[in-house]
């Protein structure tokens, strides 16, 4: 399977939006888009990415590769995304900090984190 997240503004577009392609030894087998028109009516100032740092062992979702208790984190790279978090027609995007990186366990093993951190300020969540 392949697939493709739209672009806005050179920022990618997570959640339903989506084209997928799926092949199989003959070729093309199965083809699925969502896609939503969007309309600029405004916008906000963002956290800044310094002030979302102290948040990132605090984030708004955590997802890591393996269980267990982290005992150090190394965010690697940092990207803004826009977030359509619900299904069916939602037409409007929340911006995030997705910082990705890898956790030290207590026991010393290494495995990858995602940490998400909403980009606008708390009171206009």
């Amino acid at each position: 399977m392949v697939s493709f997240r739209r672009l806005l503004d050179g920022v990618r577009v997570v959640g339903e939006e989506v084209c997928d392609l799926t092949f199989d030894g003959s070729g093309l087998q199965e083809m699925h888009i969502s896609l939503y028109d969007y309309k600029k009516i405004g916008t906000m100032d963002m956290v800044t990415l310094e002030k979302v740092e102290e948040k990132v062992k605090t984030p708004d979702s955590f997802s890591i590769d393996k269980e267990g208790t982290i005992n150090k984190m190394q965010a690697d790279r940092v990207k803004l995304l826009l977030i359509n978090q619900y299904s069916r027609g939602c037409t409007i995007l929340q911006p995030i900090y997705n910082f990705i990186g890898t956790a030290t366990l207590e026991d010393g093993t290494q495995t990858e984190f995602s940490s998400k951190v909403i980009a606008i300020p708390e009171e206009m969540t």
